[in-house]
């Protein structure tokens, strides 16, 4: 192969990687990597734009229904407002935790269920456990991890 057929071949090829990367920064958090690929990237995005909260919100129809119910954090003063992704920002890789905080200081009275009495000394990782935490919105869930 000649010299420049070589070349001219390098240069598509980390221009084809390039245009790749503009469309795809990374690979998706584990939650969302059923999302991954190329042709699911409107099931977030509208083409040529950012991730809008609808489409957040299409998908996350607990955190929906609570903030439509003027419930929970995602409607307390820190949050409202606020776009999806400047909290949770995606294309950071598979282990990229996509709820970041500092959980001393969180005040938990913003998620519109203050800590108190027998509920103040409990490590975070007691409830929110993805194993325990189902629907916020749903009554049973805070049943559930009471055994009741």
């Amino acid at each position: 192969m000649s010299r420049s057929r070589t070349y001219l071949i390098v240069v598509l090829s980390l221009t084809a990687l390039a245009g790749y990367a503009q469309l795809s920064p990374g690979d998706l958090t584990t939650a969302h990597a059923s999302l991954e690929g190329m042709s699911n990237c409107t099931q977030c995005h509208d083409l040529g734009n950012k991730v809008t909260n609808a489409k957040c919100l299409a998908c996350h129809k607990e955190l929906q229904s609570l903030i439509t119910q003027k419930r929970g954090y995602h409607v307390s003063r820190e949050v409202k407002g606020k776009d999806c992704f400047t909290c949770h920002s995606e294309h950071h890789g598979r282990k990229f935790e996509m709820v970041r905080f500092d959980e001393k200081a969180f005040d938990h009275s913003l998620a519109g269920y203050p800590l108190e009495g027998a509920h103040k000394p409990v490590d975070c990782r007691k409830c929110h456990a993805p194993e325990k935490i189902k629907d916020p919105g749903d009554p049973r869930t805070t049943k559930d991890l009471h055994g009741a």
